[in-house]
C-alpha cells in the first residue's frame, strides 16, 4: 500500500491538468481545480511548515473556512507529513463561549504542533491557547498564498501512520477525534 503522498505524486506527473477537485458554493459556478494548481499552491503551505521547523507526524489545525485556501492548506500539510485535522470555524450557529471552550480543550487533547487560520480570527485563537502549549506556530493563511513546484519526500510517511486526525460534531459533548492511517 501506498501513502497520499504517493497517489499525489503520480497524479501530478501523469495528470497534472486533470480536474482533481470541483469547489463548490452555494448559487455559484462549480470551480474545478487540477493537480497542478492544487499542488503548487500546496506546496507554499508545505515550505512554510518547513520554515517553521514543524516535523512530519506532527499534528496541525485547520481553523479555515470551506475554500480554496482550506484546500491548498490540508493538501499543503498532506505534502509536507504532518497531521492535519479540520477544526470548525466560529459562525453564527455556534455560541462563542462554548466554542472557545471547545476550542481550548481540543488543543490540550490534541497538541498540535501549529494552527492555520485567518488573520482576522487570531485572537480568538490565541485566547484559547494556554501557557505551556504545544503550539509552537500560529499561521496566517493569507501568507501562504504563492505557488511553486512541490517536492514529494515519499519516505516521510509510512501507510500505517496517522494520516488525518477527524473530529466528530461534539453535538453531544466534547468532539472526540479518530486518527485515520493512509
Amino acid at each position: 500500500m501506498k501513502t497520499f503522498q504517493h497517489i499525489l505524486k503520480y497524479h501530478y506527473d501523469q495528470n497534472p491538468d486533470q480536474v482533481a477537485i470541483y469547489l463548490q458554493h452555494a448559487g455559484q459556478e462549480d470551480k474545478p481545480i487540477t493537480y497542478r494548481q492544487l499542488l503548487t499552491h500546496a506546496s507554499s503551505v508545505q515550505h512554510k511548515l518547513e520554515s517553521e521547523g514543524i516535523q512530519p507526524g506532527e499534528v496541525v489545525l485547520l481553523i479555515l473556512q470551506h475554500g480554496e485556501e482550506l484546500i491548498y492548506t490540508y493538501f499543503g500539510t498532506t505534502l509536507h507529513g504532518v497531521i492535519p485535522s479540520i477544526m470548525p470555524y466560529l459562525t453564527e450557529k455556534l455560541q462563542p463561549e462554548r466554542y472557545r471552550e471547545d476550542l481550548a480543550s481540543l488543543i490540550q487533547v490534541s497538541q498540535p504542533a501549529a494552527i492555520f487560520t485567518y488573520d482576522e480570527f487570531k485572537p480568538e485563537v490565541q485566547e484559547a491557547l494556554s501557557s505551556g502549549t504545544s503550539v509552537r506556530s500560529l499561521l496566517l493563511a493569507s501568507e501562504v498564498i504563492s505557488a511553486s513546484e512541490p517536492t514529494f519526500d515519499l519516505n516521510r510517511r509510512q501507510p500505517q501512520d496517522t494520516f488525518l486526525l477527524q473530529h466528530s460534531s461534539g453535538t453531544t459533548g466534547l468532539q472526540k477525534g479518530v486518527a485515520l492511517s493512509h
